[in-house]
């Protein structure tokens, strides 16, 4: 199986992709390819768990010379299905398997660019007849792809994203806080205090809207002069956040720790997990601060409201509401309790239903049902 992606480097559908390879490998293998872009994060973390992958370059000599390219690596690879991780992907990816012989299926995370992109969102539409499977990682993305773009419903099936609960567990020790001396004692404001961390997983781009955390951040820490900031992730947006931390005078309080591999180590030094996202479908990140037992706070986007749907689980904010964030960012400072029920409740709702071994059976389906030898 060809996990095909855009870049070669972390988000949610490439951490997805990569998850399949590996927890999958007992039933087939796999080669992940990023079609635009240079090798990057997701290629090392590849190569750390002894899975190959492939850079297609498709920004380099023009779309036909791309799809011929990507071609005759699914023949030289002896690829028998591709998985497109994105509609972006698909105007590549379905003209190569196809002169490949081979079917295709495609997953699609979020809507905002079919919704904006008129020639991608009738690319998508025009396609469906020629696609073998296709799946959605939230139901509201399902139903745009069967009420707007008018798919019918027996063709397009909803496959959660799911995480490892193994590797994503309460248990095991924390990765050293930023804010630690070297005599490994806290250092706040010259006092000896533990900081109280907020902490948020994610690529530095527009759709996670760090302006709007840093903003409500501000004003907590005026409140609470113990509370830091941890970012950990990198992006395009990397130099203009860390010059919006400058501005707003956070350098000692707020840390931008780039790719890091121990995802885990780090959530488990958080006190709170903060989503502040404008855009997403199903956030991997939000699963993964719930699956290890961190109380979170997220704004109210893509299917996020789903996680509450019979218990509250998490604080859900307005997107783009600095002020409402702040707000439930020091009510989770100030309600100890409140915070603990809400990580309990959040953790025992995520490790039983938005397991990776479900997530991983249900692909296995679809590639079976789409032609996969």
């Amino acid at each position: 199986v060809l996990q095909l992606l855009v870049p070669l480097r972390f988000g949610g559908a490439e951490r997805l992709a990569l998850d399949i390879l590996r927890l999958g490998k007992d039933a087939f293998s796999g080669v992940m390819a990023g079609l635009f872009y240079p090798p990057d994060s997701l290629a090392r973390a590849a190569e750390a768990q002894a899975l190959p992958w492939l850079a297609v370059r498709a920004d380099q000599g023009g779309r036909m010379r791309a799809v011929w390219r990507l071609s005759r690596l699914i023949r030289s690879e002896r690829v028998s299905l591709v998985h497109a991780q994105a509609a972006y992907v698909l105007p590549y990816a379905l003209p190569a398997a196809r002169l490949a012989g081979i079917p295709i299926v495609y997953t699609e995370h979020a809507v905002h660019s079919l919704r904006t992109i008129a020639w991608l969102r009738n690319f998508v539409r025009l396609s469906a007849p020629w696609l073998q499977g296709i799946s959605c990682v939230s139901e509201p993305i399902r139903a745009y792809f069967t009420d707007e773009l008018g798919i019918a419903e027996h063709r397009v099936r909803c496959i959660p994203n799911g995480v490892d609960p193994d590797a994503f567990s309460p248990e095991g020790d924390p990765a050293p806080s930023p804010w630690t001396t070297l005599s490994g004692e806290y250092d706040v404001e010259g006092h000896g205090e533990r900081p109280f961390i907020f902490g948020n997983v994610g690529r530095l781009c527009e759709a996670k809207d760090h302006e709007t955390l840093l903003r409500a951040f501000e004003k907590v820490r005026r409140a609470r002069p113990e509370a830091r900031l941890l970012l950990v992730g990198d992006g395009e947006l990397r130099d203009a956040i860390a010059s919006r931390i400058r501005e707003l005078s956070l350098e000692p309080y707020v840390q931008v720790t780039g790719v890091r591999s121990d995802i885990p180590e780090l959530l488990r030094g958080m006190d709170v997990f903060v989503l502040s996202s404008v855009r997403e479908g199903m956030p991997v990140a939000l699963l993964e601060a719930m699956t290890c037992g961190l109380p979170c706070v997220s704004t109210d986007v893509g299917d996020v409201a789903s996680l509450n749907r019979d218990e509250e689980r998490l604080l859900l904010v307005p997107p783009s509401d600095p002020g409402a964030l702040a707000q439930a960012m020091l009510r989770m400072m100030e309600r100890p309790s409140e915070r603990s029920a809400l990580a309990e409740r959040g953790m025992r709702h995520a490790r039983a239903a938005c397991g990776s071994g479900k997530m991983v059976e249900e692909y296995l389906a679809m590639y079976r049902q789409g032609g996969m030898r």
